[in-house]
C-alpha cells in the first residue's frame, strides 16, 4: 500500500511553491500557519490514493494490512524527531497528551499540578479539570513581558519546586501560543531531579524546530504533525518514557488493553488511520524540499526582512518582548499600535478584529488580547513571500486608523 513520494521537481520557496504543491484560496494572505497548518498537494494526493484504495476494500485494510502501515509510519516520525519508535505512538492532537498523561499519574488529594500564565488554555483547561475531579491543587507562574531570560525562566521554576514539594507534575509548553521557545531541556532535567513529572505540549514542535526526544527525555511529549509538518489534520506524536509506559492508558480502551504500549493505542476502537501513515510520508516530502534546515534558513530569513518592515512602516508597532534565544523561529507577534480605537483590548475586541481582517480583507493573522493590549501574531512558511507582509501592514493601517 505504501509507496515512497516520487521524486519531483523541486520548487523555489515562495510564489512557486504556494501555487505549485498548495491549494488556497489564490485571494486569501495566509499567515496563519500555527493554527490548522496546511497539507501539500503531492501529500493531499497520497491521502485520497490511500482512502481509496482501503474503500476498495475495508476489511483487508483494517484487519490485515493498518498495523504494518501504521508501524512504518511510527518508525519513519520516530527518526525524524529523534525517538526511538518503541517509545513513540500518534494521537489525534496534541491536546490530548493533557488528559491521557494526568489520568495516569494517580493524582490525589493536595498533590500540585503546575502551570504557567503562558501554558496554552486547553492544557490549563485539562489542569483545572483534574484539580477539580483529584482535589489536586493548581500553582501557577505568572510570567510578565517582556521576559527577562531563558535563566530567568529556569529559576523561576526552580523556586515554585524548592518551595512548594507538594507539585507532583508540572506542564510546560515547548512553544507557547505567544511564540516563545521555552528552556525545555533544563526544566525537564530540573522536573526529574525533583521528583516531578514533565508533560510537556509540543504542539507547535514538530517541523518548527528539531527535535531529539531522547535526549530531552521527558516523561510525556506530544506535537501535532498537522501544523508545521504538513500532514492531515488529525495527527499528533505521543512519546512516553519508558518507565511510565506500562501505566499509560489512551483515551478509549479496546481490544488491545495490556498488549503493550503502542498496541493500545494503535487499535482504539475503528478509526481513520490515514493521517497517521500520511506522517510518514510528510517526512520525506520535507526532505525531498531540502529538509528542515533549508526550511529553516528560509523561514527565519524572511521574519527578519519582515520584522523590520513592520517595525518601519507600523507606527507604534513593537515585538512582543521576547529575548531572542527564546524566540520562536516561524511564529512572530507584534502589538497592534496604540492609534486603533476601535477594537477593545479584550477577547471580545480580538475576536471582532480578526474576523473582519480574514472576511473582509481575506488576511488570515491571529489576533490576541494581552497584557491589555491587542497582538497580532503572524507565521512564516516556504509558501509566503515578502509581498505577504507588505499587504498585511498596509490592510492593519487601513483597518485600525
Amino acid at each position: 500500500m505504501y509507496e515512497p513520494l516520487e521524486n519531483g521537481n523541486v520548487k523555489q520557496f515562495g510564489k512557486e511553491i504556494r501555487c505549485g504543491d498548495f491549494m488556497f484560496d489564490p485571494e486569501m494572505i495566509y499567515l496563519n500557519h500555527g493554527t490548522f497548518g496546511a497539507v501539500p498537494r503531492p501529500l493531499f494526493t497520497r491521502q485520497l490514493q490511500i482512502s481509496e484504495q482501503i474503500e476498495s476494500n475495508p476489511d483487508l485494510f483494517y484487519e490485515y494490512l493498518a498495523l504494518e502501515e501504521w508501524q512504518k509510519a511510527v518508525a519513519k516520525v520516530a527518526n525524524f524527531v529523534g525517538s526511538s519508535p518503541s517509545n513513540l505512538t500518534f494521537i489525534a492532537n496534541a491536546t490530548s497528551n493533557g488528559t491521557i498523561s494526568l489520568q495516569s499519574l494517580n493524582l490525589q488529594k493536595s498533590d500540585g499540578i503546575l502551570i504557567t500564565s503562558l501554558t496554552h488554555e486547553s492544557l490549563r483547561n485539562t489542569a483545572m479539570c483534574f484539580a477539580t475531579q483529584t482535589g489536586a491543587e493548581i500553582y501557577c507562574i505568572d510570567f510578565i513581558f517582556p521576559l527577562i531570560s531563558k535563566q530567568d525562566i529556569i529559576n523561576r521554576y526552580r523556586q515554585i519546586l524548592d518551595d512548594t514539594p507538594n507539585i507532583k507534575v508540572a506542564i510546560i509548553d515547548h512553544i507557547t501560543p505567544t511564540g516563545v521557545q521555552m528552556p525545555i531541556k533544563e526544566l525537564i532535567t530540573l522536573c526529574r531531579h525533583k521528583k516531578v513529572k514533565s508533560i510537556i505540549d509540543g504542539a507547535h514542535a514538530p517541523g518548527q524546530i528539531p527535535l531529539q526526544l531522547e535526549n530531552l527525555q521527558p516523561d510525556f511529549y506530544s506535537g501535532n504533525m498537522h501544523k508545521w509538518a504538513f500532514t492531515p489534520r488529525g495527527c499528533a506524536i505521543y512519546y512516553v518514557h519508558p518507565d511510565m509506559q506500562n501505566q499509560v492508558r489512551p483515551l478509549i480502551v479496546s481490544f488491545n488493553y495490556q498488549k503493550g504500549f503502542q498496541l493500545e493505542f494503535f487499535q482504539q476502537a475503528t478509526r481513520d488511520h490515514v493521517p497517521f501513515i500520511i506522517a510518514g510520508a510528510a517526512t520525506e516530502y520535507i526532505d525531498q524540499i531540502g529538509g528542515l534546515a533549508k526550511i529553516t534558513e528560509y523561514n527565519v530569513s524572511l521574519r527578519d526582512i519582515a520584522v523590520e518592515y513592520i517595525l518601519k512602516e507600523l507606527k507604534g508597532a513593537e515585538l512582543l518582548g521576547i529575548p531572542e534565544d527564546l524566540r520562536a523561529p516561524f511564529l512572530t507577534v507584534f502589538k497592534i499600535p496604540e492609534w486603533q480605537s476601535k477594537y477593545e483590548k479584550n477577547t471580545v475586541g480580538a475576536k471582532l478584529l480578526r474576523k473582519v481582517l480574514f472576511v473582509e480583507h481575506k488576511l488570515n493573522v491571529a489576533i490576541f488580547p494581552h497584557q491589555d493590549q491587542l497582538w497580532c501574531r503572524f507565521t512564516i512558511h516556504i509558501y509566503n513571500q515578502f509581498e505577504d507582509i507588505v499587504k498585511m501592514v498596509d490592510i492593519i493601517q487601513k483597518q485600525c486608523l
